[in-house]
């Protein structure tokens, strides 16, 4: 395999998401035996997101000076956050100029595949070598049978729930495998408390039920984006000025033409999409949310409280140490980030590009 440094951009689709979290298949701790001779003075670029916390970044960079160290090639590596990462990325597949690798999401060399080297031997080579790959891993680097780019994490997420919720639904714990965590999703929604799953259906639902199916999940994420306003008002007597990062939450609305994959024993769902449908999502989401926020009763509001109170209780009684009272805590006053600094609302953008951006106009 010969390839000219400036022949294409190789994308390296990092973070692809296994629930289970298990790590990618490695054999021993050598690395893989150069396959090529490498070029005298040789160096890469490389584009990478901004780390979000600092061990990240440091074990990112460790790594690197021992690949220079072994290989004598120079690494530059440059740090952005995750949507000027896209853009930068994009741009840098449409000009043929900049980085040489992105380490970014697992969406981005599919956005720009005939500029991607085929790594397709080396795919090969390294799956032969380590045990193979992950399904997962396949479906996000191949097109075509060819291999675009290559994964080199999996990124696991906590699930957190209410154990009272999860024990009503007859469950002890969240199942760890897809088969029972759908079967718990199912018990949940009959008891009132459906999970977060608004792109499909289960196949034995019928097609002209699919709407009534998914409201309830539309209704209670449409809650959780409106809610917190008044729940915080319930319990703190402070006014706060929500920033969201999106004008509107996400639905899920049958009737357009965007498709999700949808796991096992379920059936994908036509919906409004928020970026290729913007007018119809936002007119539905729009209404959606005055119907969440017309949900808040005073009624309910007491019973939230109530609820909070009870919570609060408990949690006390389990603490070794003691916190402030969330009413003090409440009225402490921000700090206020820096115009570079990462946005706190969590979008990965800077401050001054993202909820900064909406203070200041």
């Amino acid at each position: 395999m010969n390839i000219v440094r400036r022949d294409a951009l190789k994308a390296l689709g990092a973070a692809a998401i296994a629930a289970s979290g298990a790590p990618l298949p490695r054999g021993n701790a050598a690395a893989a035996e150069t396959r090529a001779p490498i070029e005298k003075g040789a160096e890469l670029k490389l584009l990478r997101w901004k780390r979000y916390v600092q061990g990240d970044e440091d074990l990112w960079m460790a790594n690197t000076a021992k690949f220079t160290e072994r290989t004598g090639v120079k690494v530059q590596v440059e740090s952005i956050v995750g949507e000027e990462l896209r853009a930068k990325g994009a741009m840098v597949a449409s000009v043929g100029a900049g980085p040489d690798i992105v380490v970014g999401s697992p969406e981005m060399p599919h956005q720009y595949a005939d500029k991607c080297v085929d790594l397709t031997e080396v795919a090969g080579y390294l799956g032969q070598k380590y045990g193979g790959w992950y399904d997962v891993c396949q479906r996000s680097c191949m097109l075509n049978g060819r291999w675009i780019a290559l994964s080199i994490a999996v990124v696991s997420f906590c699930v957190v729930y209410r154990q009272s919720m999860v024990k009503a639904a007859g469950f002890s714990d969240i199942p760890r495998d897809l088969t029972g965590f759908l079967k718990l999703c199912e018990a949940l929604k009959a008891k009132g408390t459906p999970v977060g799953l608004p792109y499909g259906v289960p196949e034995s639902v019928k097609p002209e039920e699919e709407a009534a199916y998914l409201h309830p999940f539309n209704q209670h994420e449409a809650r959780a984006w409106v809610g917190l306003g008044a729940v915080a008002y319930r319990l703190f007597d402070i006014e706060w000025e929500l920033l969201p990062a999106r004008e509107v939450g996400t639905y899920g609305f049958p009737g357009g033409n965007a498709l999700v994959d949808v796991p096992p024993g379920y059936r994908q769902v036509p919906h409004f999409d928020s970026e290729h449908h913007a007018r119809r999502y936002h007119a539905l989401a729009n209404q959606l949310q005055e119907e969440a926020l017309a949900w808040f009763t005073m009624e309910r509001l007491e019973d939230i409280a109530a609820k909070f109170a009870e919570a609060e209780t408990k949690g006390r009684a389990m603490r070794p140490t003691k916190y402030p009272a969330p009413r003090e805590m409440a009225r402490l006053s921000p700090k206020h980030p820096g115009r570079n600094d990462l946005c706190i609302c969590g979008s990965m953008r800077k401050w001054k590009h993202c909820c900064g951006a909406q203070l200041e106009t």
